[in-house]
Order: structure tokens, then sequence, then C-alpha cells
């Protein structure tokens, strides 16, 4: 079963942005895929370590091409607060998955969920548009 589904309406129009996010979603559904059959807690600790590894190079990534790319500072700095939440908040499922908290798994996915369809269609599309068209959306 796959968490999430790529959708054309996902892209950003920045091709290296959209083959890492894509990236991401298959990352994204073999985490979710694991955490429902593996019972392993060190597995899944390693697995959540692995797809936070390349969110974090993904976000480095978004990061610098904002930079590069002239994204005004004000919208820059909404969009690097939405990374440093989103690891903050990651991190919390991830001790309370490590205490063995059993709905931390569930509240973990359908937070990464919910968050990435939500940051994909907002600020990354925005972001994509001012570094392909110089403008605002």
């Amino acid at each position: 079963m796959m968490l999430l589904v790529w959708k054309d309406e996902y892209c950003t129009g920045m091709e290296r942005i959209d083959h890492r996010h894509r990236m991401l979603v298959d990352q994204l559904n073999s985490l979710y895929a694991r955490l429902g059959h593996d019972t392993a807690q060190e597995r899944v600790t390693d697995l959540l370590a692995r797809f936070c590894r390349y969110v974090d190079v993904h976000f480095a990534t978004e990061e610098h091409l904002a930079r590069e790319g002239g994204f005004p500072r004000r919208e820059l700095e909404v969009h690097l607060a939405e990374h440093r939440a989103y690891r903050m908040r990651v991190e919390g499922y991830r001790v309370a998955l490590h205490n063995g908290d059993a709905l931390a798994s569930v509240q973990l996915m359908a937070f990464i969920h919910y968050w990435w369809v939500t940051h994909i269609l907002g600020a990354n599309r925005a972001l994509g548009h001012f570094l392909c068209h110089g403008e605002h959306v």
C-alpha cells in the first residue's frame, strides 16, 4: 500500500526539485510499508534516519537554489522556518518511536503526508514559479 501517489499537480517547474520530490515520495512509501510490517524498532529507526538524511539534502538543495535565484528574503525566511518546524516535529516523533509510543508511527506518517503535500503545493510551487519566471504567484 502507498501513502502518497505522485501527481502532476505536485510539479514545481524545477526539474531538479521535482525529481527529488518523486524520490522522497518513493522513500516515504517505503517507510510507510515498513512501519506497517516491521516491528523491529531498530529497523524502523534506521529507515526513518535514512529518510531524514535524504530530506536534509533535499532541503539544502532547495535553500541553495532559493538563495542563488534571488528569492525574496522575507519569503525565504518563511520557507526556512517551515523546514525547521518540519525537522523539529519529525524529531519529536522519532523520540516517541524510540520510547515505544504505539501511536507515534501512525501520527508520524499522517504528519509527513500532510506536510509534504501542503509544502509542495504551497511553498515549493511558489519558489518554482519565482525561479522559473522571476515573479510571484
